[in-house]
């Protein structure tokens, strides 16, 4: 049961990222566009984008990480040591895994939507109301 709660709280989190930085590329189209306009090429945009999401990415997993761990040594030794003997181990593993998989995701939510970028820059300039 708590696999299945794990892997339900992954799979939300995982589509979470996804329609978080689709939505978000999608929202910053007319200032990517101007770029574009101004000579940023493709590849370049590509990059500042992802160096920006992996950052947050990362920012992100250490604020997790820290408060889990901070949530997770409250529980047990105010309430699980009480009743049984125990020493408490940090999950290195699974927090190498959780940062390493979210970049990943995060590199795959952007990569996709800026491939399918027209070249056709003045489409995404021209926003009625502008």
């Amino acid at each position: 049961v708590a696999g299945m709660i794990i892997l339900f709280v992954v799979v939300i989190n995982i589509f979470n990222i996804i329609n978080t930085t689709s939505s978000d590329l999608y929202l910053r189209r007319k200032e990517l566009a101007q770029l574009r306009v101004l000579g940023v090429s493709k590849r370049r945009l590509f990059k500042m984008v992802m160096l920006e999401g992996v950052i947050a990415s990362i920012l992100s997993c250490v604020l997790g990480i820290v408060l889990g761990t901070g949530i997770s040594m409250g529980v047990f030794f105010g309430v699980i040591r009480q009743f049984f003997p125990a020493k408490y181990v940090f999950p290195w593993l699974a927090a190498i895994v959780s940062v390493v998989v979210t970049i990943l995701i995060l590199c795959g939510a952007v990569y996709v939507p800026l491939c399918r970028m027209p070249n056709d820059v003045a489409a995404d300039l021209m926003v009625s109301g502008d």
